[in-house]
């Protein structure tokens, strides 16, 4: 949600590591001295002593194996009513600003997919309110900036539908479990073979 706000100021905490991708090397620094690299120090510490195993070369962790299937998903939560929305919603967002300016020093022919990652359905913004128009525009203004570039494509897969509305294909509320992450590699690898052209099964 964070990529859909209107003030870049008092983000949540850790809501996107700036730093990794700044060019201030005292921020780099200082990351060594944080409560997660700490962790990492413990981490390696326990793989060498082989009490955990080693992670994945690539970085892969599976969901399934920390939240296994039929453990552990979301309760069903209902929204309050809200009263339908006639107004307008600003069209500027920051963070959509910035990753376009990062977009641009690519080469054009670089392909590139966004996507909007799924969540159950009981958190997505009913149609017709102000929070979906706010949603709408978000999603317009990130397509946008991937229009035109071949193999490319944004897909909204925060939709309300049978596999968003099944308790059993999430281990919370924004964790997906590995059937809809299926369909999204599907997605994803479809929209680099036919950019906005791809047909999206999901």
């Amino acid at each position: 949600d964070p990529w859909c706000r209107h003030d870049p100021a008092n983000l949540p905490a850790n809501s996107f590591p700036f730093w990794l991708y700044g060019d201030d090397s005292f921020a780099h620094v200082e990351q060594f001295f944080t409560w997660s690299a700490l962790d990492r120090v413990f981490r390696r510490i326990t793989i060498g002593l082989g009490s955990r195993q080693r992670t994945y070369l690539d970085g892969f962790w599976s969901y399934e194996e920390v939240w296994p299937p039929g453990q552990k998903h979301p309760t069903a939560i209902s929204q309050p009513p809200a009263p339908a929305f006639v107004g307008t919603v600003s069209a500027a967002f920051p963070f959509n600003a910035m990753l376009d300016q990062a977009l641009r020093k690519l080469p054009a022919d670089v392909p590139v997919v966004l996507i909007a990652p799924p969540v159950f359905h009981t958190i997505i913004p009913k149609p017709g309110t102000q929070a979906a128009a706010e949603r709408q525009a978000c999603n317009a203004a990130y397509r946008s900036i991937v229009a035109g570039r071949p193999h490319s494509n944004f897909i909204d897969y925060r939709v309300d539908n049978e596999l968003t509305r099944d308790p059993q294909n999430f281990a919370d509320l924004i964790h997906y479990r590995a059937k809809i992450a299926r369909k999204l590699g599907e997605g994803i690898a479809t929209s680099f073979r036919l950019g906005g052209a791809a047909n999206i099964d999901f």
